[in-house]
């Protein structure tokens, strides 16, 4: 067994700074790099760095890319999805 996919997916991500595109159970979509994943006895947490908040028209195409601060974080319960990138 290669254990928890949320440990073995997220030890791999932080080791390489990775961007990461957020997608939420309410259906927002953020954009920024990888700071911090809770686990082993934390709570599964990700917290992203130069957060941009992504919209979209209703045909999916990008309308706008919004910087909402310095750092955001999400909870597993807020999470539906995660993709990384090497860069953007």
């Amino acid at each position: 067994m290669r254990g928890d996919s949320w440990e073995v997916t997220m030890k791999e991500a932080s080791k390489k700074g990775s961007w990461v595109m957020i997608y939420t159970v309410k259906g927002q979509e953020y954009k920024g790099i990888l700071h911090y994943t809770g686990g082993k006895g934390f709570p599964k947490e990700v917290s992203i760095r130069q957060p941009e908040q992504i919209f979209l028209d209703s045909g999916g195409f990008l309308l706008e890319e919004v910087k909402i601060g310095q750092e955001i974080l999400f909870s597993e319960k807020d999470i539906a999805r995660i993709a990384f990138f090497e860069e953007v």
